[in-house]
């Protein structure tokens, strides 16, 4: 009987946890088990932490230690973003495979040095997308490659988010610029709302009409892994809270190698939280997602073309096992890449390279966080907290979502102009200020 892979965990608190419950899942299932995990500030988990250390897992303050004392057999990394590279590149030299909560990291010259830890060790180090594993995102690919919809022209998302203050006060780096030293921006495009950017630029990047395997994460030898090369980027990051130093709003507009080209309207700024929005145009036929339902609608004039609808195909893509759409499924396909039952991680760090060049090239494009004029800001009152709406974004995110228009081509009357920049060869950022973010850039 094969051993469970032993896995020692970085930062307890926050999305520790669901590494946690993915961990015990895996455990139920012979698979893996939590070893260690190292969390510096543990007065708020005493309870917990004394649970597990009767359990047999170790405890420790300092992952270093963790790392040296050699007792694990991977690493799974769930502390703030801004610590990213050192604790990777760190657990790979020491000859751990790692798993690291997303983002990667928040500039790219640090994601381009876990890669080349990854390049140089020889390990998988897979950053946790886990959205990538869902059956919307699964079921997308197998149409792209059905060549269902023909040759994608255009991917459009938008993220309607509801932050109120008190995201704000939950911890020490969010919504800030450079804590601690380290750079973090911490904004939706950065942290909570990369999934649906990342997610467009994988589905940006399937080959149409190539059938083999079936998509990501689900333990198949050949797993297509590789986003959209991105060429060029012109972005309007806008702020209407007055907590954070980073965007609470972004707009992007990107070009890529593919022919695909992206719009992201992201913002933490809605009455509510609402699902995930795509929309896929392609030569045969339009992808309109909300949530789990996906609608085919045939282009106008695709006159029955094969493999076009004939009329619009309602899809329900609704998880019906949850262990096969969060960090759950991400844990089990990291696992088959370590016993060798599968070729390649969902999400590979050199990856997330190309995304990161979309989110710095944002920033630069944009030049500064742009504050939204009081006159289309609302606060509200909400309990012990304050929530912030800017007015009408919906609309404005949907008719740009439809139209391919960022908000200032629309126009909004609060938006603000920005230019076209390249990020195909971006390789530093460096940025001076969130009101000074078109510095500090090279270019190879």
């Amino acid at each position: 009987m094969k051993k469970p892979i032993r896995f020692g965990l970085i930062g307890f608190g926050g999305y520790g946890k669901a590494h946690c419950r993915a961990l015990a899942y895996q455990s139920a299932q012979g698979q893996a088990v939590l070893a260690a995990v190292a969390e510096v500030n543990q007065a708020p988990y005493v309870d917990e932490l004394q649970k597990l250390k009767a359990e047999g897992v170790g405890i420790y303050t300092d992952w270093r230690k963790m790392l040296d004392d050699g007792h694990i057999d991977a690493v799974a990394i769930a502390a703030p973003m801004h610590l990213h590279r050192e604790m990777a590149t760190t657990a790979m030299e020491k000859g751990y495979p790692v798993l690291c909560e997303k983002p990667a990291a928040a500039v790219v010259q640090d994601v381009i040095t876990m890669a080349e830890a990854a390049g140089r060790t020889g390990l998988p180090c897979a950053i946790d997308y886990q959205l990538l594993v869902s059956r919307v995102i699964k079921k997308l690919t197998a149409l792209i490659r059905e060549g269902r919809l023909g040759e994608l022209r255009r991917i459009a998302g938008v993220g309607l988010w509801k932050r109120t203050d008190a995201y704000y006060s939950r911890a020490g780096w969010a919504g800030k610029f450079k804590p601690g030293g380290n750079y973090a921006l911490d904004g939706p495009m950065d942290n909570a709302l990369s999934h649906m950017l990342n997610n467009m630029m994988y589905l940006a990047g399937v080959p149409a009409g190539d059938k083999a395997g079936s998509g990501v994460g689900d333990g198949d030898d050949e797993v297509w892994n590789k986003l959209a090369t991105p060429l060029e980027v012109r972005a309007e990051m806008y702020r209407a809270q007055p907590l954070p130093e980073m965007e609470d709003t972004a707009t992007v507009q990107v070009k890529t190698a593919e022919g695909v080209e992206l719009f992201y309207f992201a913002t933490y700024c809605n009455h509510v939280s609402e699902p995930h929005f795509y929309r896929l145009e392609g030569t045969k036929a339009t992808a309109v997602v909300r949530g789990p339902n996906i609608t085919l609608i045939p282009a106008a004039g695709s006159g029955g073309a094969p493999g076009a609808p004939e009329e619009p195909l309602q899809i329900n893509a609704q998880e019906t096992d949850k262990n096969n759409s969060d960090t759950t499924a991400v844990y089990s396909q990291f696992i088959a890449v370590l016993e060798g039952r599968a070729k390649g991680v969902s999400a590979p760090v050199e990856e997330s390279v190309k995304l990161v060049r979309v989110q710095n090239g944002a920033y630069y494009s944009s030049g500064a966080i742009h504050p939204i004029p009081p006159e289309w800001v609302e606060r509200v009152a909400e309990k012990d907290t304050m929530a912030t709406r800017i007015s009408d974004l919906g609309k404005v995110f949907h008719s740009g979502a439809e139209s391919g228009k960022l908000p200032s081509d629309l126009p909004a009357p609060w938006a603000k102009k920005t230019n076209w920049v390249s990020v195909e060869k971006l390789i530093h950022y460096a940025p001076e200020a969130p009101d000074r973010l078109n510095t500090g850039a090279v270019w190879e």
